[in-house]
């Protein structure tokens, strides 16, 4: 991997807010979203195994700054092997009525 350059891009008020709107629904800074956008607009030449390993790396790095943000925001931790439990719990109760 190359080093990291900076650029500076000037947005207007109603394209920043766009983005800004975009990257909260995907739990999300504005910064990381404009780095996925341009990886996703201008493929390079990594192998199927390269990419499919790039694109779950992402996606545990978006899942880990949304747990952050969850977190931050109040949010409760969930379990989710008791939400699954629940769930076959609740599907059992109504197959038995």
């Amino acid at each position: 991997m190359s080093a990291a350059t900076t650029i500076h891009v000037q947005l207007d008020a109603d394209d920043y807010d766009r983005l800004a709107a975009e990257a909260r629904r995907r739990g999300m800074q504005p910064d990381r979203l404009v780095h996925d956008l341009i990886h996703a607009a201008f493929p390079d030449n990594e192998t199927d195994a390269e990419r499919t390993t790039r694109i779950g790396l992402d996606a545990l790095d978006r899942l880990a700054e949304l747990r952050a943000n969850l977190r931050r925001d109040g949010y409760p931790t969930v379990d989710v092997e008791q939400l699954v439990r629940d769930g076959r719990d609740e599907l059992d109760a109504r197959s038995m009525r």
